[in-house]
């Protein structure tokens, strides 16, 4: 466990997109440190554990240590709205025309950050079964995993959202 200090003018997302990199280890993170409700905000210099093992691409977390998911947080007198950003989970579905397809081409997938989880049906995809393309939106699947015609392939994918 590594501990982080939050500053003032910050919310309980900040703090977590500055562990972890995103908000998924949310209910973690108030568990963790005992930390009764969202709608709080966390004291000037307030200290909170998180797991280092789970943290999202520690390299992108260091470029990125200084972003905030509000828009309070300014800099000296100014709101500074162009370093602000979070991780939007939005779900999709997909259903299939015909028996075999492999490669599934969605345009709202385009440019999405990555796939959280895939569902055929009810049972979820393994990461080893399935490749994502962002910039063309495109999921192939792998190792023998196909759709047939009128099955349903249900998305979660994560989108950066920057003010």
């Amino acid at each position: 466990m590594q501990l982080f200090k939050a500053i003032s003018n910050t919310t309980i997302y900040d703090v977590c997109l500055n562990t972890y990199g995103t908000v998924n280890f949310l209910v973690k993170l108030l568990v963790d440190n005992n930390y009764g409700s969202v709608n709080k905000y966390p004291l000037n210099e307030q200290e909170f554990i998180f797991d280092e093992t789970l943290v999202l691409n520690p390299k992108e977390i260091t470029k990125v240590s200084e972003k905030y998911a509000t828009r309070n947080q300014t800099v000296g007198n100014n709101i500074n709205l162009e370093d602000m950003y979070y991780e939007q989970n939005i779900g999709i579905d997909y259903t299939a025309a015909s028996d075999g397809e492999t490669v599934i081409i969605i345009p709202e997938l385009a440019n999405a950050l990555r796939i959280v989880q895939l569902e055929k049906e009810i049972k979820p995809v393994l990461v080893a079964n399935f490749s994502f393309n962002s910039p063309a939106g495109r999921i192939n699947l792998l190792n023998g995993v196909t759709m047939s015609t009128g099955q349903t392939l249900f998305i979660i994918y994560a989108k950066l959202i920057t003010a």
